[in-house]
């Protein structure tokens, strides 16, 4: 049975030789491959017309999960966060294990990198949790959670980050997305509680008084998939949280069974978005790849690696 975890987090660049930069040298991740999609592909595979790619496959020395930056020709290249708050629904943010975030602020302040939140403690006793948080705005405003934990266990590790904790989904209906990752990909949820008003409004940018829903999911050695379900109703970010336009626009899982995977989802009424397409990727080498519409119309790539005979 394939992990179910968290095997891509799709980010559009607007630049890949800065953002490559940015992840290699401040965020500590290695670029472990690269590669391009000619226009066939990237129509087939996001819809973007006469438009080619380049990608870089990145990750840290813990997860098999990989950091995928991409570069589009004749694309947008419009940021999906700018402007919008951020309790619209979809993709928020990438969060990493960070060994210092006090530091961390007046490198990137003095770096000339702005923060969505500086560094701010919460303590949620109830799962022995005492954290530092900051919300980076990384390449191309996309924001990026740095985690500190300052009560034991505390994690050790070389250099300035480790693994990427958690990737966190702003989405309308917590039951929907419940149906979503633990029927249809088969995930195991750890964690659905409503959290103690203004525990963590200022981290993640809502008014004070907001009640907010946390629910997480895991799938081996892969970050945390986080829901956040807030009262304060937003907007689908569905408009501009596309390929070609800057950010986090997708996140991928690895099933076994492509056919039945796309049927179950169906079945749970998450419709297919793009149908599956057979390709070269690094590093996986042939895949079958398809995307489906998830909670709130997210874009969630779904692909089977090719058996080897």
């Amino acid at each position: 049975m394939t992990d179910n975890g968290i095997k891509r987090i799709c980010v559009c660049s607007s630049d890949l030789d800065k953002s490559l930069s940015f992840f290699t040298n401040e965020m500590g991740l290695k670029n472990v491959c690269s590669g391009s999609f000619g226009k066939k592909e990237v129509k087939a595979l996001y819809g973007l017309e006469n438009s080619e790619a380049k990608y870089a496959m990145l990750k840290n020395n813990e997860q098999p999960t990989l950091l995928q930056l991409l570069t589009f020709t004749n694309a947008p290249a419009k940021p999906i966060r700018e402007g919008r708050p951020s309790w619209d629904y979809g993709y928020y943010d990438v969060a990493f294990r960070a060994k210092d975030n006090s530091a961390e602020y007046d490198h990137f302040t003095a770096a000339g990198f702005a923060f969505y939140c500086p560094p701010t403690r919460y303590v949620a006793d109830w799962i022995n949790l005492d954290v530092l948080e900051a919300v980076l705005k990384g390449p191309d405003q996309m924001p990026m959670a740095l985690i500190e934990r300052l009560k034991e266990p505390i994690p050790k590790f070389p250099g300035r980050f480790s693994i990427f904790t958690d990737c966190a989904i702003t989405v309308e209906n917590g039951d929907v997305s419940d149906r979503f990752y633990t029927e249809v990909l088969g995930m195991k949820k750890i964690f659905d509680q409503m959290l103690p008003d203004g525990l963590v409004d200022d981290i993640v940018g809502v008014p004070h008084g907001t009640h907010t829903r946390m629910l997480m999911y895991s799938g081996g050695n892969t970050p945390i998939t986080e829901c956040l379900e807030y009262s304060l109703k937003g907007r689908s970010m569905c408009d501009v949280a596309s390929p070609g336009n800057v950010g986090i626009f997708a996140v991928a899982y690895e099933t076994d069974d492509l056919t039945q995977l796309l049927r179950t989802a169906d079945k749970n009424g998450f419709k297919t978005a793009r149908e599956p397409v057979e390709l070269t990727m690094a590093p996986y080498g042939e895949v079958k790849q398809a995307t489906i519409y998830g909670p709130g119309n997210i874009l969630v790539e779904v692909f089977q690696k090719k058996e080897r005979g």
